[in-house]
């Protein structure tokens, strides 16, 4: 199954009146995109992903769609930027224009560090931010790419 067939599929199940997956796998934490060639194009998946989740499923409190469990969200991928400050700067580029969220900012990265260098031109990091709630929600006004 596609990537984002599957992801769209996972948390349709929290909506489905008999789901095909067991309760206790409906929510996932984390999401590792570790395809680091195009990884970070993958993140247009997340675009209103949750708007229609089951709050009993990602809601901490059912009344309040402001207490969802957002996954931490770990991109994979190559930059010819050796120095840290540029490849930070790159990949919060990449990733904000993939989401068509433009406030999406280095503020938002809570991990980044090199993977390794596959040799002296390309460079392997990994990048890690709790998804937005404007982009999981779909509710800001997006940038075509």
């Amino acid at each position: 199954m596609d990537a984002r067939e599957f992801v769209r599929w996972h948390v349709r199940q929290s909506s489905e009146e008999k789901p095909e997956l067991l309760k206790e796998f409906l929510r996932f934490d984390h999401c590792y995109m570790n395809l680091p060639v195009d990884a970070v194009e993958f993140c247009d998946v997340f675009i209103g992903l949750f708007k229609d989740a089951n709050p009993e499923v990602w809601w901490r409190d059912q009344n309040d769609s402001s207490s969802i469990m957002l996954p931490l969200v770990h991109v994979y991928g190559f930059t010819f930027e050796k120095e840290r400050e540029n490849a930070l700067k790159f990949f919060v580029d990449r990733i904000g224009k993939a989401m068509e969220y433009p406030s999406f900012s280095d503020k938002d990265v809570l991990e980044f560090h090199n993977i390794r260098d596959v040799s002296s031109t390309s460079h392997m990091y990994s990048t890690s931010f709790r998804l937005p709630y404007d982009v999981a929600m779909g509710e800001y006004q997006s940038v075509k790419k």
